[in-house]
């Protein structure tokens, strides 16, 4: 995830949403280009707070434990797609 490797670097982050930076929604400025460029070219202070909320996300939710049991829930649905089909054939 390029938002949180910037944040974890000490960068402040304008970007376009995708569906993986929303959980970062408050340590950034998504989908508001001019604004957040502007207001952390003027805000040395807001740059500061993003980037230390956004690394408190990251320590929060991107732990080996919390990345491990998101596959493992994908790998569980799919392995339940697969069982479903099996049954139709």
């Amino acid at each position: 995830n390029r938002l949180a490797l910037s944040l974890q670097a000490g960068l402040a982050v304008v970007a376009d949403s995708i569906p993986s930076y929303l959980p970062f929604g408050e340590a950034c400025y998504l989908d508001a280009w001019e604004t957040g460029l502007e207001r952390y070219l003027s805000d040395a202070e807001l740059r500061r707070r993003h980037v230390e909320f956004g690394r408190a996300i990251i320590a929060r939710e991107c732990t080996p434990t919390r990345i491990a049991d998101r596959w493992r829930h994908i790998f569980d649905q799919l392995r339940g797609q697969t069982q479903c089909h099996e049954k139709l054939l």
